[in-house]
């Protein structure tokens, strides 16, 4: 895989969202995404003031991966999805 300085200075290799759903979201959703190798990585929900509302942290493997999250918890609104430098949003719907 490439490396980036940015990867290679902060320990980890580029990550890139594939998909994020569904959108807008109830119950769950579902990420998949891709990684140039096996690291641990921070999840974190953010919610539009950016306030963290979630942090877990999940082993990935290098290439194809699926994360399902919980979003029961959350409230309607507009949240952002964060997995190192890889983020991306979604709309809680109730």
């Amino acid at each position: 895989g490439e490396r980036s300085i940015s990867g290679f200075m902060n320990g980890t290799m580029p990550m890139k969202i594939i998909s994020l759903r569904p959108n807008p979201s109830q119950d769950e959703i579902e990420i998949d995404l891709q990684s140039a190798i096996k690291q641990d990585v921070t999840i974190e929900i953010l919610n539009a003031l950016g306030a963290k509302v979630f942090s877990d942290v999940r082993n990935i493997i290098s290439g194809s991966n699926s994360i399902h999250l919980d979003t029961r918890g959350l409230s309607s609104g507009v949240y952002l999805v964060r997995f190192g430098s890889a983020s991306q949003s979604f709309v809680k719907m109730i």
